[in-house]
């Protein structure tokens, strides 16, 4: 019943009506860098200075409540659960000598936040102190974390308050107030400590003596602060939609997210739906996280990389744009997420199954047909930029293709097959993070790890709403209103019954609302028919396959010229190793260094096993002075030399044994070993043939330790800074004449005009045409020795030697002595004794070249044959190669004397 415009409700309390109370709105955008940091961890707090300097408002809540007149949420009491809750403190400010409980309970559902205040008056009337109890639930379940502490306040004839609180700050007092805050200190010393600050503040006190003048007070203080955040427009009016929702709410009996009332929840389910987003939010939400995404790429990424992946995301993200645009999406958003990628957002719970599988198409499919164009063009115009963008595109996404949540292919699927049994979409999900947190482990990214994690997290709730989502298609209820982006009263009761049922825990009103309409969006969605979900499935896979091809093909366009590619292919020797396969055998006398006098003899067979079987035979007859080593098909001995006669012996008994192929290594000849076999990563590819380009180049005179000896530990410093200088000396040899654009067209023509010239017989025109492309050739080299020198990666004191190298060609001393200076920064090691000096493993002479992940790589005249061997199986363990094949042969090679003859 009413009385005197007042509602007497259930248990005595009373209450003005529901309308007589006003909220305010949060503007979270107004607040202070301080305010942010007391709430925000500190590495958020450039986030946190974005936000507000975007004016990006963000969900909030205050110890002070955001209502214009405290009147109508007082009672006479709170709750028994809310005052078992404050006993204690209220037993404690009893003692102290404060009583005449005002009573104020402040449910807001614009924030989804409960206040509970107890204000009681000191017998002294100098005070009054505060129970202040708030509870924020804007979390997806309500979990109740408490804000429980005292706070005591003075007021004094010239307005201001003296106020000493036990909470942690979240907003600025106002500034004619003196606020003292000891975070958790028991209400007895707080309360000594404020006696103190009265004391030494001074002035007249405002004397509470009675219940009036305690009410009258509290209202004066909430005047204060209410006006304060209004004037800063921390607080604002609210808005028509926030109306009709806090109105609704209020008239359910209960305006809080726990224990909401059904109507709240159609309300936010109304204000989703008419909610409408300007084109210049999402310019500024596109902005403000493309400015995230490269700032925070930049510290693990260069620049151009990056620029060329957010080129590929943007043409990526138009298209789900578009055709969404199409469809009737609202609310349309384009974000980019830092180290992730992107996406697009928006709003439409009335799309069918087939137009969301069109939508989850749009993406990737052009991006993967622009791929092909774009490789195509690079190719023939040979341009590099091109090629990048071209193998980005049909990388990404093709990768997107993949048949993994929350890819585009994993979308596909669940559209098309997973949404029609909850078991069937638990699997997809576990089936994703199995291998998001295995390729993450592979590849030892932790970002790519952790979306396995979150997808795992979020398998429970996928199961109850898929759960519900079928409870519902089986009941055969109407859902989609053609034409309206409405959801019916009914239906919306209807899914918000399933949803509270499978939530017993509770949901607040925005969660519930959301999880509805997301439901509702679903039960729309209905899987196209099996014929439809085959075309589907089949334009996503074979999709698929065409990026891979197209980015295998561009993949060796880019790093190779494909003729070259295809010849190295081809021509790849015949014999097959497999790595982690060699042996080595030492007789009981073998010396720890053979002496560069022994006789070496190699052998091929026709298969790995009869080149063991024979290996372990020889190893019964050598020589106790002997070494052999298994490689592959082949084996290698080292032995005593006795003369010519035993030279013949020993290859007649080794081709008799079934050797395809035996020689002996002496008198002029020597072993040379050419590998070839495929890199783990164009990276380690283009690293190792800088590094052996630097190695061959001077092995043959400076006897540097070579890449694959047992001393080259990677993991020393020493050794590092080597490696380093034989990259760079690799990088600078790697010279190529190719131009940039303007010298390249400036080529063309001197080539046009050489023509020309030869054709008139004009000689002087010549000479100057040769002399400017002379010139062109040197500007050129100059630009690329210049960019090797700004690399992080160079070492400075191999680039300057090289250049006083180049330099020195009138003086053959000064060459020397600045090859030798070279050789010393890249590693010379220590002599295996005789006439070859110089490591045992050491070659002393080779080439290595590369065609994309294929690598060759030649190494002639080992110093000893079978620790080179042995060192060169290690060594490929090390790299981590596959499918090596090689060859083992005699060549002739001729000294310094043979060539002066």
């Amino acid at each position: 019943m009413e009385e005197n415009g007042n509602t007497v409700e259930a248990g005595g309390n009373t209450s003005v009506a529901a309308h007589d109370k006003c909220f305010y709105d949060i503007d979270s955008s107004r607040v202070t860098l301080k305010e942010y940091s007391w709430e925000t961890p500190f590495f958020l707090l450039p986030l946190a200075m974005i936000l507000k300097l975007f004016r990006v408002k963000i969900p909030s809540s205050t110890d002070d409540p955001p209502v214009r007149d405290l009147e109508p949420f007082e009672i006479q009491e709170l709750p028994e659960p809310e005052m078992e809750r404050l006993s204690v403190l209220k037993c404690e400010l009893d003692a102290l000598g404060f009583s005449d409980p005002v009573c104020h309970r402040i449910e807001d559902p614009l924030h989804a936040a409960l206040t509970d205040w107890i204000t009681l008056r000191h017998v002294s009337g100098k005070a009054f102190a505060r129970i202040h109890y708030r509870s924020w639930n804007f979390s997806q379940k309500t979990k109740a974390k408490l804000h429980l502490f005292p706070v005591f306040y003075t007021e004094f004839e010239d307005g201001h308050f003296v106020c000493s609180s036990a909470g942690k700050p979240d907003t600025l007092e106002p500034p004619s107030w003196v606020m003292d805050r000891k975070i958790n200190l028991p209400a007895a010393r707080l309360w000594d400590l404020h006696q103190k600050s009265i004391e030494k503040e001074g002035g007249v006190i405002r004397l509470v003596n009675n219940p009036r003048d305690l009410r009258q007070a509290i209202r004066r203080q909430h005047e204060v602060v209410t006006g304060f955040h209004l004037k800063r427009g921390v607080f604002a009016e609210v808005s028509g939609n926030d109306k009709l929702r806090i109105s609704q709410a209020l008239a359910s009996g209960d305006g809080m997210g726990m224990s909401i009332d059904d109507g709240a929840v159609i309300s936010e389910i109304r204000r989703l739906e008419v909610s409408r987003s300007s084109w210049a939010s999402l310019i500024l939400v596109a902005a403000v996280t493309l400015a995230l995404f490269i700032s925070l790429g930049a510290t693990q990424q260069p620049l151009r990389f990056l620029l060329l992946v957010v080129a590929v995301l943007f043409v990526h993200e138009m298209g789900h744009f578009i055709v969404m645009k199409i469809i009737g999406y609202r609310n349309m958003r384009m974000f980019f997420i830092p180290f992730l990628g992107a996406a697009v957002s928006g709003q439409n719970y009335n799309v069918a199954g087939w137009k969301q599988v069109v939508v989850s198409l749009a993406g990737p499919l052009p991006g993967i047909a622009l791929g092909v164009a774009a490789g195509i063009a690079g190719t023939i115009a040979d341009n590099a930029l091109i090629k990048d963008f071209a193998l980005m595109l049909l990388i990404l996404n093709g990768f997107n293709l993949l048949p993994l949540m929350p890819l585009d292919g994993g979308r596909v699927m669940d559209l098309v097959l997973f949404c029609r049994h909850p078991v069937l979409n638990v699997f997809s999900r576990v089936l994703a993070a199995l291998a998001f947190l295995g390729l993450g482990i592979a590849v030892g990214d932790k970002i790519i790890g952790a979306i396995g994690i979150f997808i795992a997290i979020g398998i429970p709730m996928t199961y109850k709403t898929s759960k519900i989502t079928d409870r519902l298609r089986k009941q055969n209820l109407c859902t989609a209103v053609s034409g309206s982006a409405s959801i019916p009263d009914e239906l919306a009761l209807k899914i918000l019954g399933e949803v509270q049922s499978e939530f017993p825990k509770g949901l607040n009103i925005k969660s519930k609302a959301q999880m509805t309409v997301s439901i509702y969006g679903t039960l729309n969605a209905r899987p196209p028919n099996w014929i439809a979900s085959f075309i589907f499935v089949f334009i996503l896979f074979s999709s698929f396959m065409v990026a891979v091809v197209s980015a295998s093909l561009m993949y060796v366009a880019k790093n190779s010229d494909f003729g070259n590619f295809i010849d190295a292919s081809v021509n790849r020797p015949e014999m097959a190793y497999k790595v982690g396969t060699a042996k080595v055998w030492r007789g009981p006398s073998c010396p720890a260094i053979q002496p560069p006098s022994n006789l070496t003899l190699a052998a091929n067979y026709r298969d790995s096993v009869k080149a063991e079987e024979n290996y372990s035979k020889l190893q019964r007859s050598i020589p106790a002075e002997s070494s052999a080593v298994l490689f592959g098909q082949s084996v290698a001995l080292n032995m005593p030399y006795s003369g010519e006669k035993d030279v013949s012996t020993w290859l007649n008994k080794i081709e008799r044994d079934g050797a395809s192929e035996a020689f002996a290594v002496r008198d002029g000849f020597d072993l040379q070993l050419s590998l070839s076999f495929l890199m783990p990563t164009l990276k380690s590819s283009e690293d190792l043939k800088n590094e052996l380009t630097g190695y061959f180049a001077f092995c043959g005179h400076e006897k540097l330790i070579p890449p694959w000896s047992p001393s080259w530990d990677v993991e020393k410093k020493e050794i590092q800074d080597f490696r380093r200088a034989r990259e760079t000396y690799g990088r600078l040899s790697s010279f190529s004449n190719k131009l940039g654009s303007d010298a390249e067209t400036e080529n063309q023509e001197l080539k046009r005009k050489t023509k020309d010239a030869l054709r008139r017989g004009d000689s002087k025109e010549m000479e100057k045409i040769e002399k400017r492309q002379m010139e062109i050739r040197r500007e050129n080299q100059k630009r690329h020795m210049e960019n090797i020198r700004s690399s992080p990666e160079a070492d400075l004191e191999v680039v300057n030697l090289y250049q006083k190298w180049l330099e020195s060609t009138d003086s053959k001393d000064k060459s020397a002595e600045l090859r030798k200076s070279l050789a010393a920064c890249m590693g010379i090691g220590e002599s295996s004794g005789g006439d070859k000096a110089g490591p045992a493993t050491a070659a002393n002479g080779g080439y290595a070249s590369k065609e994309g992940l294929l690598f060759n790589v030649t190494c002639s005249s080992f110093n000893s044959t079978p620790e080179g061997l042995e060192a060169i199986s290690k060594w490929l363990e090390k790299l981590k190669v596959r499918d090596v094949k090689y060859n083992i042969f005699r060549y002739r090679h001729y000294d310094d004397d043979d060539m002066e003859e």
